[in-house]
């Protein structure tokens, strides 16, 4: 699962979805017959967007851009596995951007599965004194491996905190997600 971007009790945590979107999110995974503590979680922006002046805090497309090739990391491992974008932020961060450069409504792309081609950097090596050699992740060797990812959007459970009647549209694409295999269009 992708979201958008920390908040206050992910920062305080260091873990993403620890605080009420999270605890729904975790909800609906186990109603859905899952394990929340064996799904993988992260935002598309890892730093907490500021508040800008009409006190909106969802992250600008420049805070998406920059930690993009942060997330194309962490998704490497995933290559292979079906990955759910929560919101439009997420869902932006794999999809190609609307032709005016801003993120298109998440009602627009919710539960219709995308394919994403990321570039992931290869891990810098290190041989020790010993002549071990060991894997630097997140530091680049200059290589990059190009990875497919099929993700499914949904909403974020965020916004479903602010509008309830939004509930089993989420449960219904967590569904979705679930049941049909990785090899999706």
């Amino acid at each position: 699962f992708i979201g958008e971007a920390p908040g206050t009790s992910e920062i305080l945590e260091g873990i993403p979805f620890v605080g009420q979107s999270g605890a729904l999110l975790d909800k609906v995974i186990e109603r859905v017959g899952r394990d929340p503590l064996l799904i993988a979680k992260t935002n598309a922006v890892l730093c907490r967007p500021y508040r800008t002046a009409d006190g909106s805090v969802t992250p600008p497309l420049e805070a998406i851009q920059a930690c993009h090739g942060a997330l194309c990391n962490v998704l490497s491992d995933f290559s292979g596995q079906t990955v759910v974008t929560l919101g439009a932020t997420a869902t932006a961060a794999l999809d190609e951007l609307a032709d005016d450069g801003h993120v298109a409504g998440i009602m627009s792309r919710r539960g219709v599965w995308g394919k994403a081609v990321i570039e992931v950097d290869e891990p810098a090596t290190h041989t020790d004194d010993f002549g071990v050699e060991y894997q630097i992740p997140y530091i680049g060797s200059g290589e990059t491996t190009v990875k497919v990812l099929h993700y499914l959007p949904t909403l974020h459970p965020a916004f479903v905190l602010r509008s309830p009647g939004y509930v089993q549209t989420l449960i219904d694409d967590i569904v979705k997600a679930s049941v049909v295999p990785h090899s999706s269009p």
